[in-house]
């Protein structure tokens, strides 16, 4: 074989490794496709954000919603989960509430919550916890683990929802933002009229253990509104127990 066809025959290969290459890194998806924070892929390949399937599916289905009525005003509630990734740096990846109220033949969003939270299973419950005979939503966040439990009331005052629950201020390296920020064990927190006046009040229960073989003992907060939020009323120790460590 003479050298003029070993040239050709090595350029052939290097054409033919090139193609190759091109071919499998546009194939190649990126690798965070899929994993944006509060986003999953959609069918034509562009990211769709939690928030707006949900509403895509509310839209194919309205039963999705929890109904609350206000007078003659007639709502229907969603809660979405949070999104992955380093969420108290994001809050972009909040999980979040919307609210649509029914205008004539359609369903139009009205509200929406701005406040962060991080759990990914959230539930919505309804119902009237202030004996105003105006229904409260009710956010229930589970945490991953199954272990803890986060709540969030809003109460319906000056024609919007507002949130009468405790919240904090947090503040990141990309600004600050408002997170709720009540909760305990998912076993021991409950909402309950526990003095009989037909006004619930809001029980968090926890687990505290000052140092490693130290007794687990056992707390609670309880929560009581006053006309306008809720407010820690009393915090007690309710047991204790041996540790395992």
């Amino acid at each position: 074989m003479s050298i003029k066809n070993k040239y050709i025959i090595l350029l052939i290969i290097i054409v033919l490794a090139i193609a190759l290459i091109y071919l499998f890194n546009i194939n190649k998806k990126p690798i965070d496709q899929g994993q944006n924070q509060n986003t999953t892929p959609s069918e034509n390949g562009k990211n769709i954000s939690i928030r707006d399937k949900m509403i895509n599916s509310f839209y194919d289905n309205y039963e999705l919603g929890k109904t609350l009525k206000v007078g003659d005003r007639e709502f229907r509630v969603i809660s979405y989960g949070a999104g992955e990734g380093n969420r108290m740096e994001e809050p972009k990846s909040s999980g979040g509430i919307i609210a649509f109220e029914r205008e004539k033949e359609k369903w139009e969003i009205f509200w929406e919550s701005s406040e962060f939270f991080s759990e990914s299973f959230p539930d919505i419950e309804i119902r009237d916890l202030t004996n105003d005979k105006i229904d409260e939503m009710i956010l229930k966040n589970t945490s991953l683990s199954g272990r803890n439990l986060g709540l969030a009331v809003y109460t319906w005052r000056n024609g919007k929802f507002e949130i009468v629950t405790r919240t904090r201020e947090v503040i990141t390296s990309i600004g600050k933002y408002v997170s709720l920020d009540l909760g305990g064990d998912v076993d021991k927190t409950k909402i309950e009229d526990i003095d009989g006046d037909n006004i619930y009040e809001i029980i968090i229960g926890y687990k505290w253990q000052e140092m490693s073989g130290a007794p687990v003992e056992e707390y609670q907060q309880i929560y009581k509104y006053d006309g306008d939020k809720y407010y820690l009323w009393k915090e007690e120790k309710i047991g204790e127990e041996k540790s395992e460590y």
